[in-house]
């Protein structure tokens, strides 16, 4: 397996935990609300339930993002070389290394850290379309692209 194989197959197995992660915590906050009606009755009881229904919206929010990101993660093949840096592209830079596919945050393989960002993001947009050897300068910050794949 090569080493992007190895950072993606990280990156979806991270987003795939918390995506679980979040579902237990939407299957616990459900358990409660149900059973906040049962045992008591009030003004109490109502903003109880009130702020675990909104507990539960947001967390669904959330679970709906992290399932747009595990999609779009999962939609980029794990293997193959880029020339150019786009969208599922591995790039290597003289200061980090950064995998061009979601905004899901850092892992580290091999003693690597790994930025997974977004195609959208700043440094991505300005990153697109180079190749080896090209820079790019973000904030001040020069990156020299040492490998792309």
């Amino acid at each position: 397996m090569s080493f992007k194989e190895k950072v993606h197959a990280a990156f979806v197995q991270l987003q795939s935990d918390k995506i679980t992660e979040l579902k237990n915590v939407i299957a616990d906050l459900s358990y409660s609300a149900a059973n906040e009606t049962k045992s008591t009755a009030g003004d109490k009881h109502e903003t109880a339930l009130a702020h675990l229904q909104t507990s539960i919206r947001q967390a669904n929010q959330q679970l709906q993002e992290l399932n747009n990101q595990y999609n779009l993660l999962t939609s980029i093949p794990a293997s193959g070389n880029h020339s150019q840096i786009g969208h599922g592209s591995l790039v290597t830079t003289d200061k980090n290394i950064f995998y061009i596919s979601a905004a899901i945050g850092k892992i580290s393989i091999e003693e690597k850290t790994v930025y997974a960002m977004s195609p959208s993001s700043p440094l991505a947009l300005k990153m697109n379309a180079k190749k080896e050897q090209d820079r790019v300068e973000m904030n001040g910050i020069v990156h020299l692209i040492k490998k792309v794949t």
